[in-house]
């Protein structure tokens, strides 16, 4: 095989005003996940006639890319809080972006009571129904920094710089780069009244996209 007679190539032409040994850069984009590419180059002068002979022979393969958190510390006892009240965490827990892209984290929680609740969650404490909120931050969240876009929801919610975080700060569940991590703090408000007379437990989900 000759060096002009490639199969499947892709030819990009790059027009530069560089000059003699000054080194250039040029960023591929678009490539497809686990595919190895063979990359040539030739290069001429202003008169477009002069080519020179071909490159060095430069492979690689497009990085697969890894999206996964590790959660340190799963399960959290809020103990007995009484009707009414609220309650915050008093351990964080730690969401680590173990995958090799920036992420972003999204929330929802169910009721896990086995055989069943009464409960659901929602806007404001009512009978039976309770309000869960949580804050991406490094430390201890007080009462005054959970908000109403704080609500933790039966469908998933995307971290935003005000969803899930304290307003202006830029310690947040968004855009999470790799190997950093996040601590994550929860507010619980108990329903004003309920019929449930047994230990309620209450599931949250985290999960990770780019």
């Amino acid at each position: 095989m000759s060096s002009y007679d490639w199969k499947n190539k892709y030819e990009i032409t790059w027009t530069t005003t560089t000059q003699p040994m000054v080194s250039q850069t040029r960023t591929l984009t678009g490539l497809w996940e686990g595919t190895t590419y063979y990359i040539r180059m030739w290069t001429t002068d202003e008169v477009s006639e002069n080519w020179s002979p071909i490159s060095n022979g430069a492979t690689a393969q497009a990085e697969f890319t890894i999206v996964g958190i590790d959660i340190i510390i799963s399960e959290s006892t809020w103990g007995v809080v009484n009707v009414g009240d609220s309650t915050m965490t008093v351990t964080a827990i730690t969401v680590n972006n173990t995958g090799n892209v920036s992420e972003t984290y999204r929330i929802r929680c169910a009721t896990t009571t086995p055989g069943g609740s009464p409960w659901s969650m929602g806007g404001t404490q009512d009978h039976n129904v309770f309000v869960l909120k949580g804050v991406f931050k490094s430390t201890a969240g007080v009462t005054s920094e959970f908000n109403n876009e704080d609500i933790i929801w039966s469908t998933n919610t995307l971290s935003t710089s005000n969803i899930y975080a304290v307003n202006g700060s830029t310690y947040t569940g968004t855009g999470v780069p790799p190997t950093e991590s996040r601590n994550i703090w929860f507010k619980f408000d108990m329903p004003l009244t309920t019929s449930a007379t047994y230990q309620q437990s209450i599931g949250i989900t985290i999960g990770a996209q780019q």
